[in-house]
């Protein structure tokens, strides 16, 4: 085992200067301009959809917010799916 001493104000700002460089550091992605652009779904996806879509209100109080669920969806798997998805409504964010 070899023990190896070093400056240690030398290697404080070492270290400050790389994590100020990583905090200003962004990462870009370029897009493959082969890959095929997916059709924009626009402000009406059940206009956009190719099943029949059906709309279950997350509640009565307001009827602006909703979810489309598939209308050929099993009964118990729809009911299971509304019941998940109104317990957990706090996730989901909602715009006018």
């Amino acid at each position: 085992i070899i023990e190896i001493r070093g400056d240690q104000v030398t290697s404080k700002q070492c270290l400050t200067v790389r994590a100020k460089l990583v905090a200003k550091s962004q990462q870009v992605f370029i897009a493959d301009e082969e890959l095929p652009l997916l059709e924009d779904v626009g402000d009406k996806p059940k206009d956009k959809s190719i099943e029949e879509l059906q709309v279950i209100p997350v509640d009565q109080t307001h009827p602006d917010r909703y979810f489309l669920i598939r209308s050929q969806l099993p009964t118990p798997e729809k009911e299971s799916l509304i019941g998940l998805l109104r317990r957990n409504i706090e996730i989901f964010s909602w715009t006018p």
